[in-house]
């Protein structure tokens, strides 16, 4: 992502290089979603948003933004009745993002309701060895909206791995580290 908050491989609008996925703003999804196909339910990723993603070793681009916009995304899909799906990094046995300690919580400012689901991941693809392609077909989710840390690892996995299983994609451009 650039200064101007345009992902690298993005016209600032709607297509991605031909990479198959689309970027949209979020004020521009907001605007048009009475016009988007609603027959395909959608749900919200939102990856890797944990403290020890976000400390002074690694910082993260335009975070406080990152995190107002995602809570913002979120309350529009809560309204909507479509799942927010929270995915932490588990890197038990590793060291590093063990369970029980702080540096696997979710960022104090992001906010979470009760009604959000949380899955745990355990590569940069969301959907290695995880729950979430099993979540996704139980709640009958067709489109992923994707946000999250870390656009050049865990996001582009997952965008790329979500590709692959046939979903269709939104990534909010300035939605993403």
């Amino acid at each position: 992502m650039d200064r101007n908050g345009n992902h690298s491989r993005c016209d600032g609008v709607d297509r991605c290089a031909g990479l198959g996925y689309i970027c949209v703003r979020l004020e521009v999804w907001i605007k048009q979603i009475e016009l988007l196909d609603m027959e395909d339910r959608k749900a919200l990723l939102v990856i890797d948003m944990q403290k020890g993603s976000f400390t002074p070793k690694t910082p993260r681009y335009d975070a406080k933004g990152v995190v107002l916009r995602i809570n913002k995304l979120a309350q529009v899909f809560r309204k909507l009745n479509y799942p927010v799906i929270f995915i932490q990094h588990d890197g038990t046995g590793t060291g590093a993002f063990e369970k029980n300690l702080p540096n696997l919580e979710i960022l104090e400012d992001l906010s979470v309701a009760l009604s959000d689901i949380r899955i745990d991941k355990y590569a940069n693809d969301v959907f290695y060895k995880s729950q979430l392609h099993s979540k996704l077909k139980e709640l009958k989710v067709g489109e992923v909206f994707i946000t999250g840390c870390a656009t050049d690892f865990c996001v582009e996995s997952t965008i790329q791995s979500a590709l692959t299983k046939d979903y269709n994609i939104t990534v909010v451009a300035d939605g993403h580290t």
